[in-house]
């Protein structure tokens, strides 16, 4: 996904138009029979940042929305990936993790939906208009955070460790580090720069989440034969090139990268998610999921194996 000087990351065009269709997608998967998942913010959101494409999907019957979006089934598999996060982060809160870092927090609005412990602390970073676009939309519903949270204006290919701790964040405590739907779009070396200041602010006891593209090249050939992405317009088409700003979330060896630097981790692949909560099975021609794996990492002194369960 291309990523530039001159890219504002709004959540209108370029990478940020990628939040703000994932918000559309929880908004429409939480409309599905027996949901997976309920985000009451999502639809909200979108209408606040206004793309007639998304708008247009959130207020559309079922069917007609799920057609709508840039790859078939991407209902399903947001529902999935956000029921994995949501587990993730309830099950750090059960082992008694009261310090969270959302990293790429874009239209995420698990600070308010989210059943946080008491003294549960949340700390959202992202670019700082998108910092401040969803907390002036937060801030209209007259919706309060379920937990602290704490906005952190960064950016995240440049030191963020230095605002985050100024914002209050302790080293010394277990931390829940949740990267959804980020590593992939970051520019070469800076994904490994990531996770090595993840891991040297980790305290025993801390756990990450993350999600990865294991070939970026299959994901933009399908992306390029798909007829719903070919027909937006052209303001609405986010470019995924290979070999250019994506180049380190390629990698197949997340797991093992985060192993080499202390951590447990467990690997699951996007297919698995969905035989896992009942949903119809891909077809082969949806193999764009097959190259996305959801990696949780725990550190071996403390930590505990984390796996995604069926909802109640």
């Amino acid at each position: 996904m291309t990523v530039n000087a001159e890219d504002g990351w709004d959540l209108a065009s370029g990478v940020g138009l990628t939040a703000t269709e994932t918000a559309a997608a929880r908004a429409v998967a939480g409309r599905k029979p027996g949901a997976l998942i309920a985000d009451p913010f999502a639809e909200i959101l979108v209408r606040a940042v206004g793309v007639k494409l998304f708008v247009d999907l959130v207020a559309a019957d079922l069917e007609e929305a799920e057609s709508g979006f840039a790859l078939p089934r991407l209902v399903d598999f947001v529902a999935v990936r956000t029921a994995f996060f949501d587990g993730f982060l309830a099950a750090a809160q059960e082992v008694g993790i009261r310090q969270v870092v959302i990293l790429g927090a874009g239209l995420d609005s698990r600070a308010y939906r989210l059943d946080w412990s008491p003294s549960t602390t949340v700390y959202e970073l992202d670019q700082p208009a998108v910092i401040q676009f969803k907390t002036a939309a937060m801030d209209g519903t007259r919706a309060r955070a379920r937990s602290t949270r704490i906005p952190i204006a960064v950016d995240l290919t440049g030191d963020w460790e230095q605002p985050l701790r100024a914002g209050g964040f302790d080293p010394e405590l277990p931390t829940a580090w949740c990267a959804e739907g980020l590593i992939p779009y970051l520019p070469p070396g800076h994904a490994d720069a990531m996770l090595d200041t993840i891991t040297t602010l980790s305290a025993a006891g801390s756990r990450l989440a993350a999600d990865i593209v294991t070939d970026i090249e299959g994901l933009a050939g399908q992306m390029a034969t798909s007829r719903s992405f070919n027909e937006r317009p052209s303001t609405l088409k986010v470019d995924i090139r290979a070999g250019e700003t994506v180049a380190t979330s390629t990698r197949p060896d997340l797991s093992d990268y985060l192993e080499l630097r202390g951590w447990r981790t467990e690997s699951r692949a996007a297919p698995d998610l969905f035989e896992l909560h009942g949903l119809p099975a891909l077809a082969d021609s949806l193999s764009i999921y097959q190259r996305i794996r959801l990696v949780t990492a725990s550190d071996p002194v403390t930590g505990q194996s984390w796996r995604p369960t069926t909802m109640p």
